[in-house]
């Protein structure tokens, strides 16, 4: 078995085996995907009924949704944090047996992978239960759906939506990677709580 199987065999493993804080970081990714879409798709179709006066409330509605966004990536960071530090001993009996630090530097970064996926498949179902239940509602945020172009529009902001909710996540557990990949493994199996 060669490193990268062996990598992804843990991270499977490891995300089969998982806590509560992968389907809150689940979630919180779901969430993240369903605000960049909704971000993408009024910037890809925006509505032409907007006038000045309603313009400026769409603003207010964009800057606090960039405002949850931004307090869902700090939650990720935390949620990230726990599920590093609460892996504090193994990831030092995985040092101590001989892994480097790249390899659980990778086993965290597909273990991320795999959560941002289902958190990309639960913000599809999400989505499409929201459009089946009241696009109506949500009409006047965007513009015509059924004109030329408006799928194609559509899909850009879905794969834009993707690519920064895959980035927000990417960040988000940078730093408590780096610093669980930093521990001795004498420290970790000395100081065991």
């Amino acid at each position: 078995m060669n490193q990268l199987q062996k990598v992804r065999w843990l991270a499977r493993r490891n995300f089969i085996r998982g806590s509560f804080s992968n389907y809150a970081a689940m979630i919180l990714v779901a969430i993240n995907a369903l605000a960049f879409f909704g971000y993408y798709l009024h910037r890809f179709l925006p509505n032409p009924l907007y006038t000045n006066e309603r313009a400026a409330a769409l603003q207010a509605a964009e800057f606090i949704l960039l405002v949850c966004i931004a307090m869902n990536f700090l939650s990720l960071i935390v949620i990230f944090w726990l599920i590093t530090r609460g892996r504090y001993h193994e990831m030092g009996l995985l040092r101590g047996i001989g892994a480097r630090r790249i390899f659980i530097f990778s086993l965290l970064f597909v273990e991320t992978q795999m959560t941002v996926f289902c958190g990309m498949v639960l913000a599809a179902l999400l989505g499409l239960g929201l459009a089946k239940m009241g696009f109506e509602a949500l009409q006047p945020f965007f513009g015509d759906m059924a004109a030329d172009g408006a799928f194609v529009k559509a899909l850009l902001a879905f794969l834009a939506a993707f690519a920064s909710a895959e980035i927000i996540a990417m960040l988000a557990l940078l730093y408590p990677a780096l610093k669980i990949c930093r521990i001795e493994p004498h420290s970790a199996l000395h100081n065991r709580e």
